[in-house]
């Protein structure tokens, strides 16, 4: 296995450091965060089945392709993926309440990377549509050899009249727990 993730939140406002930090020291939203929190929410502690559950009240549960449960997460369960074909499809919720458009969010997601000697990019947690043009966002996997750096995340969001990308400078891929958060402020288009 190449990657296990654990643990994604998805929020519908750009979250500062402090909630960030606080979030992922102790497991939950911070005080003063906006009423409602996240807007998507899965544990991954399932450990059995096909199904990645939702906890947020939109129930937007997840087909599990190929992954394997393991009890080796960062919280309990987590999903073990190869480097090609094992995914977790939440479709297109009919309710857009994964769509933000050029509105603010977050997402959050801890994942145990392993070095891949594959050029490329490899998805973490992607809402997009590449068969017309890149409209969404993506928080992905920089693979070894790619120009913009070894074993890097990085993200991007396109409203398919700009694309704004960052990406971090600090490795993943050495088989330990991350926590990754990507904040937009789509008023200032402001990235983190």
């Amino acid at each position: 296995w190449n990657e296990a993730i654990d643990d994604i939140k998805i929020y519908n406002y750009a979250r500062t450091q402090k909630q960030i930090l606080q979030d992922m020291n102790a497991g939950h939203p911070s005080v003063g965060s906006p009423v409602g929190s996240y807007v998507a929410y899965w544990q991954l502690d399932e450990v059995y089945g096909s199904t990645a559950y939702d906890l947020f009240i939109n129930n937007n549960n997840g087909t599990i392709t190929g992954a394997a449960w393991s009890l080796d997460g960062k919280f309990n369960g987590t999903l073990q993926f190869d480097a090609s074909s094992d995914y977790i499809d939440i479709g297109d919720p009919s309710d857009g309440s994964l769509d933000f458009g050029t509105g603010n969010f977050s997402l959050a997601v801890w994942v145990n990377e392993t070095s891949n000697q594959s050029i490329g990019v490899r998805g973490i947690l992607d809402k997009s549509n590449f068969g017309s043009g890149v409209i969404g966002y993506s928080l992905y996997h920089i693979e070894v050899g790619d120009a913009r750096g070894d074993d890097l995340v990085g993200f991007f969001v396109d409203d398919n009249s700009a694309t704004n990308e960052v990406n971090s400078t600090t490795p993943i891929g050495d088989e330990q727990w991350h926590h990754i958060a990507a904040t937009f402020n789509g008023t200032t288009d402001e990235m983190k």
